[in-house]
């Protein structure tokens, strides 16, 4: 128990009990809310604080700005991957940031949590960056068409070059997920096995 003294009065500060020191934020994507929702609600059992958008985000923020900070501010970023997230420039953000503070503080902080198959699938690899490119192109088409109309389409040129920044390091966050031991929570059984040892992990 920690003593305050606030205008000369002594304040109790009571411990929670099992509080984690150590915080995550959790980086995944929104078609995957159902496995989100049980992740945060036994967060919460556990007494592990957590950042996540849909909880932390106000209408206005900018996202760039709230995912830097989150991170920063967090000590782990629990990634749930699958086929959704690899596709999300925002996701892709997230991990490289975090790799970036990985670098700075030589610790690790990138906790991959896998929630389907897509990974280990034949030639994943190339669909994969071909539906990229594919998305890519698509937006570089519809840029050229309202540019024949003298329509701006400034919005559409930010999202082509988020896509472009997930096509040009999209290597290095599959090399990471390759090289180290991805945490299985493909199905319920993999789940209740995995999650004690991933609550043990955020305390080291």
């Amino acid at each position: 128990m920690e003593l305050f003294i606030q205008k000369g009065n002594i304040i109790e500060k009571k411990e929670t009990k099992n509080q984690h020191k150590k915080s995550v934020f959790i980086s995944y994507h929104h078609k995957d809310k159902t496995f989100i929702q049980r992740l945060k609600n036994d967060l919460e059992q556990q007494n592990i604080p957590f950042i996540i958008d849909i909880d932390h985000m106000k209408f206005g923020d900018d996202i760039s700005e709230f995912i830097e900070h989150s991170i920063q501010t967090s000590d782990i970023t629990l990634a749930v991957i699958s086929e959704n997230s690899l596709k999300s420039p925002w996701v892709m953000l997230e991990a490289l940031e975090t790799f970036i503070m990985e670098d700075i503080e030589q610790r690790i902080r990138y906790i991959p949590l896998m929630i389907d198959n897509c990974f280990f699938r034949d030639n994943f690899y190339s669909l994969f960056i071909k539906s990229i490119e594919q998305t890519i192109d698509a937006i570089f088409d519809e840029i050229s068409q309202l540019s024949k109309k003298y329509i701006h389409a400034d919005a559409l040129y930010v999202k082509h070059k988020r896509f472009i920044n997930l096509r040009s390091n999209i290597d290095t966050v599959l090399f990471r997920l390759q090289e180290n031991l991805v945490a299985d929570f493909i199905n319920e059984t993999k789940y209740l096995q995995n999650f004690p040892r991933l609550v043990k992990l955020i305390d080291q």
